[in-house]
């Protein structure tokens, strides 16, 4: 994965230490995919993740499935070769959970959900079978009011249930809630993606500091496709903010490894562009984050 030309590069990332240099290279897998596997996999077989030296890839094509089998091997030593070490132990078929793009809306004048209530509601009538289902949950509360209370509650749920998947809504692509036609995920469920997304920014950042936002937005792709729409460069700018300012808080400034990795991350630059006169001006403009001050610098 290194040119003689990044020689230094590959010198400078060893000495950040080995876990460090690890994941620089699995990063690098998703980087240079299709110099690495050719165009033509690279278009049928996209990587998705990397768990425990496991490729997770993402496979379409039913056809391409098979033929992955066939080329699995190949594809694992080519990627080993590339990283000079066991870098991988297999590559497998992502059988994770894909959150669907949002429903294509060819009429998009949808009622709002106060439309819906105000307007249609009233129209809605629940048949035999599911006014027998709400009677059916009610029945095990002894007490005869809350009994009939739930039942009024629920057989109102009911109705507007219905009145929704009239409307176009649909299940939350990760609950059991209903959201509007033009949504994928329910609000709750979509702030924990938020904060996954955020954390999988940050993640990205830590493990290759020099990434641009574009190789960022690239990789965000492969591994969250639904979120894409989020990534935004304030929204990057945001978590590498973020990053600088709580590895500050915690540096050791006697460990070099960790100095180095806090100015990657904030400046950008790969570990072989970075002079000690870069360091020490950055450590000084974050000093009063630092533990004490940072005195030494």
């Amino acid at each position: 994965m290194f040119s003689t030309a990044d020689q230094t590069l590959k010198s400078s990332l060893k000495a950040l230490g080995k876990d460090f240099y690890i994941k620089y290279l699995q990063h690098a897998v998703f980087f240079q995919w299709s110099s690495l596997v050719g165009e033509r996999i690279a278009e049928k077989i996209k990587p998705a993740l990397i768990e425990h030296k496991i490729l997770f890839v993402r496979v379409e094509d039913a056809t391409w499935r098979t033929e992955f089998q066939f080329k699995k091997a190949d594809i694992l030593k080519k990627i080993n070769d590339a990283a000079e070490c066991n870098l991988l132990d297999d590559i497998r078929i992502n059988n994770r959970l894909e959150i669907p793009a949002p429903p294509k809306i060819d009429e998009p004048q949808f009622l709002t959900p106060d439309e819906i209530v105000a307007q249609d509601l009233p129209n809605i009538t629940l048949t035999e079978e599911e006014i027998a289902e709400v009677e059916r949950n009610a029945a095990p509360i002894e007490n005869e009011k809350l009994r009939a209370v739930m039942f009024d509650t629920s057989l109102a749920r009911a109705r507007l249930h219905k009145c929704r998947l009239k409307h176009g809504w649909h299940h939350c692509a990760k609950c059991e809630l209903l959201v509007p036609p033009t949504e994928v995920l329910c609000d709750g469920c979509q702030r924990k993606e938020l904060e996954q997304f955020r954390r999988t920014i940050g993640e990205i950042i830590q493990d290759v500091p020099w990434s641009t936002y574009a190789e960022i937005r690239n990789e965000l792709q492969l591994r969250m496709p639904h979120m894409i729409g989020w990534c935004r460069p304030e929204t990057v700018s945001s978590v590498r903010s973020s990053l600088v300012q709580n590895l500050a808080r915690s540096i050791d400034t006697r460990d070099p490894s960790q100095v180095k990795r806090l100015v990657m991350i904030y400046r950008q630059v790969p570990p072989d562009q970075l002079s000690a006169d870069a360091v020490r001006k950055t450590m000084r403009r974050l000093r009063f984050d630092l533990p004490g001050h940072a005195d030494d610098f």
